[in-house]
């Protein structure tokens, strides 16, 4: 055997050696065709197995730590689409009040012109009455003495029209009353819907910030 063959034999024994202890794996046989591959890197690089083991080590930490940049990276977008789904159901919530609003604006606009003419209605009824009543009490008043007491009669019927159609006209006012007080409660609850959307929003601001920040540190460590 030649010197440079012993050479070469001593210089692989040792690299298979120092192979072994920078695996730190006991009892543990490495497939000759991975420590061929191993050993072919070794020399292309010209590098010892200590550096190539160390090199492995810093590029599966790195691996390491890129998955879980990924993970926190995947929480943080998860996150994210969680707000975005929470802010379009808020914008839904408040396109539907909107609708809504509109809505019973143009009922209340519809009711108040009803409201109106029938008020006008009454009121020409009412007018028409009066003059009527007039005209009638001018004419018992020329009937003389013998017909006082059918004028009488006759007074207290329309006295009583009058006093239902009045009465009609009270009703039909109380009912418009109760009809608003009903609108002013709705709108009441309605602005409480408006503030629990307002909290809303603020809490999606915040968690947007909250993903924002951690965002830009996972950027961060990955750089």
């Amino acid at each position: 055997m030649s010197k440079v063959t012993a050479l070469k034999k001593s210089a692989g024994e040792s690299k298979t050696i120092e192979t072994v202890k920078n695996c730190r794996i006991p009892n543990v046989e490495v497939p000759s065709a991975i420590m061929q591959a191993v050993q072919a890197f070794i020399k292309d690089k010209g590098s010892t197995m200590a550096q190539f083991w160390k090199e492995a080590a810093t590029y599966r930490l790195q691996a390491e730590e890129i998955k879980d940049a990924k993970e926190e990276l995947d929480r943080i977008l998860g996150q994210i689409a969680y707000a975005e789904d929470k802010l379009r159901y808020i914008e839904d919530k408040e396109e539907l009040i909107a609708d809504r609003e509109t809505r019973l604006g143009e009922l209340e606009q519809a009711q108040d012109a009803i409201i109106e003419e029938r008020k006008k209605e009454l009121e020409l009824r009412a007018k028409a009455l009066e003059e009527d009543y007039q005209a009638k009490l001018a004419e018992l008043k020329e009937t003389g003495v013998r017909q006082q007491e059918e004028y009488k009669a006759r007074l207290a019927a329309i006295e009583n029209e009058i006093r239902e159609r009045s009465e009609e006209y009270r009703r039909y006012l109380e009912l418009d009353f109760q009809d608003k007080e009903r609108e002013i409660i709705k709108r009441e609850a309605q602005i409480e819907v408006r503030d629990e959307i307002t909290a809303e929003k603020e809490k999606f601001w915040s968690t947007m910030y909250d993903a924002v920040v951690k965002l830009t540190r996972v950027c961060g460590a990955l750089k």
